[in-house]
């Protein structure tokens, strides 16, 4: 049972790198249901706003292959940090296996 003052252990093995990680993807994941959400109400719009919200939706389609570059380098990140952190018995090494 962990009282106050403690501190899970999860809390202590976590970066920064990994908590940017983890709100990232909570983002992406918004923009994701906003998109979803534009695309069933784009029915109710009239053709010009259609033709509007369509342009708007590829060109913020470029930033965000930009964004998923961005976030496939953070995640390589916080592997490499798992990794460095990751404390083996024996002192023994990664088989490859593992990688």
């Amino acid at each position: 049972m962990a009282g106050k003052g403690t501190i899970k252990r999860s809390e202590v093995n976590t970066s920064v790198s990994m908590a940017l990680l983890e709100s990232y993807r909570k983002s992406l994941y918004s923009v994701t249901n906003f998109f979803e959400a534009a695309a069933k109400n784009m029915v109710e719009l009239d053709i010009e706003t259609q033709i509007k919200v369509s342009k708007a939706i590829l060109e913020s389609g470029e930033k965000i292959g930009k964004n998923i570059e961005s976030l496939d380098k953070l995640e390589d990140k916080v592997k490499r940090e798992e990794r460095e952190s990751t404390t083996r018995r024996g002192g023994s090494e990664t088989s490859l296996f593992e990688e």
